[in-house]
């Protein structure tokens, strides 16, 4: 496959994925609003607490699937299939198990643990979820060695649409406590329909070499994957804990409007990671991965931060509209939003301490900034600032761990004649200057009142950076790769 071909299939695959994720994540933010009408925020938190305890799934494997993520695209690029389907084999097995024991942990948690009602409901179901969702993480993981990125855009679009009608009907008819009890229901369609479309090959198989090889692998994986679960929830945890349900809510709701941007970095880093991995597999070479990693941190690092200026002047409007309750949440939102730009940015330049085999460095690296992100939370919860106060604490630690593992990786790709810092500054500095005419418009905004104060601002900030995107299209262009693929596939 020529370096052309191969970037149309990325971005084929990542349009496929990124569509669905549209689809999932806008069918889950009406589904949420109806939700969030629906329930006081004490009820949906806890609702949204069954997905924060999911959200550790990947992790009950202690790091043997992404071990296998990692090792499988590889051999099938030594093209050694018979040893990528012994230790696909060997990671289904050893999950299954380990999942079971997590599953059997948080339900004698939520039987013996002093808990209202609701509370232990909740866990019960989170504890039968976890071990169904890790049977349908398998049939994921096979489509993901397959590159059949399509296959699995369909299972999600089958889980969202399951969860828009089925959830939503469940709170209707019996509550709080139906909706979470219908989540059980819809994850046992999905992983039937999963396992039809899907022919996993699968024969158990603990063989010893095997399994340590992987758990030397997986574990410093498994350290490292938790640490990145914990970066990007215990700020939500925290709040759970200091602050009460009601506040969960509110910062829950905007953590999940945010994750719709996340989903679809985190899905296209999927992508690339698999090809990376292959051909990483065929050459060695850690400058040869160059060109998977740079060309989505560009069209990230000069395309988000358009979003970023849309988001904080135009997101108070169907906010007060819509959910005036949770106005709150938007007030987050406009924290937050940078500290997922950045997350973003180290998604891509991360996965290379994987592939060359320094996830250790990488663990250390995130238990520092978790360190770092528990401190100041901390101390904005000490000193009255609120969940507002949580969100800029989050945001400072994570834009540091990005800015870090940049400079960090860096090294592997750029030669030695090219500056770090000016590979950085490349990537940086569009959003310090979106940054600069955000606070412009702000400004501005402070002297408008009314329909003028909401639209205005919003409208010179877009008409000022749009250059910028048209700069990068200019250099890529990705509009026009795009609208060749949707052209074929009509």
């Amino acid at each position: 496959m020529t370096n052309v071909s191969k970037k149309t299939k990325i971005i084929s695959d990542s349009m496929a994925l990124s569509s669905v994720r549209v689809i999932v994540m806008a069918s889950g933010f009406v589904k949420n609003i109806i939700l969030a009408k629906l329930f006081v925020p004490a009820s949906y938190g806890l609702l949204n607490f069954v997905f924060l305890i999911l959200s550790y799934n990947n992790y009950a494997g202690a790091g043997l699937k992404a071990a296998a993520m990692r090792e499988v695209p590889y051999f099938i690029g030594k093209r050694n299939d018979e040893e990528a389907l012994a230790i696909q084999n060997v990671t289904i097995t050893a999950n299954m198990l380990l999942s079971i024991t997590a599953s059997v942990i948080i339900l004698v948690t939520a039987l013996l643990g002093n808990f209202d009602h609701d509370m232990r409901l909740t866990l019960v179901v989170a504890a039968v979820l976890f071990s169904l969702y890790t049977q349908y993480t398998f049939y994921e993981m096979k489509a993901t060695f397959l590159k059949d990125f399509k296959l699995i855009s369909r299972l999600r679009l089958l889980d969202v649409v399951l969860k828009f009608f089925i959830v939503i009907i469940a709170s209707f008819l019996a509550g709080i406590r139906g909706a979470i009890l219908s989540l059980l229901l819809i994850q046992l369609i999905v992983l039937f329909y999963a396992s039809k479309k899907i022919h996993l090959q699968f024969m158990p198989n603990l063989d010893k070499a095997r399994l340590v090889s992987l758990g030397r692998l997986g574990i410093p994986l498994f350290l490292g994957g938790l640490a990145w679960t914990m970066f990007l929830t215990l700020d939500g945890l925290m709040i759970m804990k200091f602050l009460g349900r009601a506040s969960f809510g509110y910062y829950s709701l905007a953590t999940l409007f945010l994750s719709f941007f996340y989903g679809l970095t985190s899905d296209t880093g999927t992508i690339v990671y698999r090809h990376s991995q292959e051909h990483y597999g065929k050459t060695d070479e850690s400058f040869s991965l160059r060109r998977f990693i740079e060309e989505p941190t560009r069209l990230v690092a000069f395309c988000f931060p358009m979003v970023i200026g849309v988001i904080i002047f135009f997101i108070d409007l169907p906010t007060r509209h819509i959910l005036p309750k949770y106005m709150p949440s938007a007030a987050v939102i406009k924290v937050l939003i940078f500290a997922y730009f950045f997350v973003f940015l180290s998604i891509f330049h991360g996965s290379l301490f994987t592939t060359l085999n320094k996830q250790i460095f990488h663990f250390f690296l995130r238990l520092f900034f978790i360190i770092i992100l528990v401190l100041i939370d901390l101390f904005m919860i000490k000193k009255g600032f609120g969940i507002q106060g949580v969100a800029l604490g989050t945001t400072i630690s994570w834009v540091a761990y990005s800015v870090s593992t940049f400079f960090l990786t860096a090294k592997y790709i750029i030669r030695e004649t090219e500056s770090r810092l000016t590979y950085i500054l490349k990537m940086l500095w569009p959003v310090l200057y979106a940054s600069l005419l955000i606070l412009i418009c702000l400004f501005i905004g402070r002297h408008l009142a009314g329909y003028y104060r909401d639209l205005l601002p919003g409208s010179i900030f877009v008409a000022c950076y749009m250059p910028i995107v048209l700069y990068i299209n200019k250099k890529t262009n990705i509009f026009r790769t795009i609208m060749n693929i949707v052209y074929k596939a009509a």
